[in-house]
């Protein structure tokens, strides 16, 4: 949705991760402690792009290392 609002008016409106909160009607507060819910409210305010983009690199890195992993056994096999 953000994409095509983007290309209707040029200007890019963020999506937080706490839409998809609030879309399946979870509850955003995690505990009594004010400063860690402070924590958690700043977190859920991230745009989703930046996790998507955060898991994916993450998602790279732990494959290279898994073939790495692969390539090492593979040569002490020999």
């Amino acid at each position: 949705m953000a994409g095509y609002q983007w290309l209707q008016t040029g200007i890019w409106t963020p999506l937080p991760i706490s839409n998809l909160f609030d879309f399946f009607d979870w509850s955003k507060h995690f505990t009594s402690w004010i400063g860690l819910q402070t924590i958690f409210n700043w977190l859920l305010e991230i745009p989703s792009s930046a996790v998507v983009l955060a898991v994916a690199i993450a998602m790279i890195f732990i494959g290279a290392m898994i073939d790495e992993l692969k390539i090492t056994l593979s040569k002490k096999s020999h």
